[in-house]
């Protein structure tokens, strides 16, 4: 119930384009991407890239947390992020708008955690029975 319901507040957002949710084992449990291949490809992939960040980012600071990773391309931006209450990680791909303050996996997080004036900001343990 709570992945589902974390799962459809991200696709809801109007630029989200593509949205895996994996496992803490790294195995994709809801997923926008048709093919099962495809979605487990991807969520490795992404996972891989999660690691080597934060190995890199444990050199310098080993009592650092991992909380996101945003990568942006021209037309594009893939957004890792966790929620380690639930073993979860969230993977957003979304089409880049400068308006917008945080991406829609981050809310996920943040809106438990920080304070944004944000108008998309949801906390996914809401309205949950």
């Amino acid at each position: 119930m709570y992945i589902d319901h974390c799962f459809e507040r991200i696709r809801q957002v109007r630029l989200v384009k593509q949205v895996i949710v994996m496992n803490e084992n790294g195995h994709p449990v809801r997923s926008t991407i048709e093919n099962t291949e495809d979605a487990i490809t991807a969520a490795g992939l992404y996972a891989s890239l999660k690691d080597k960040a934060c190995y890199n980012l444990k050199s310098i600071d080993a009592d650092d947390e991992f909380v996101m990773l945003r990568i942006k391309t021209r037309n594009n931006e893939a957004i890792i992020s966790t929620d380690p209450e639930h073993g979860l990680m969230y993977i957003t791909v979304q089409v880049p708008d400068q308006r917008m303050r945080l991406p829609a996996a981050a809310l996920v997080q943040f809106g438990k955690r920080f304070s944004y004036p944000v108008q998309l900001k949801f906390d996914c343990s809401e309205k949950l029975v």
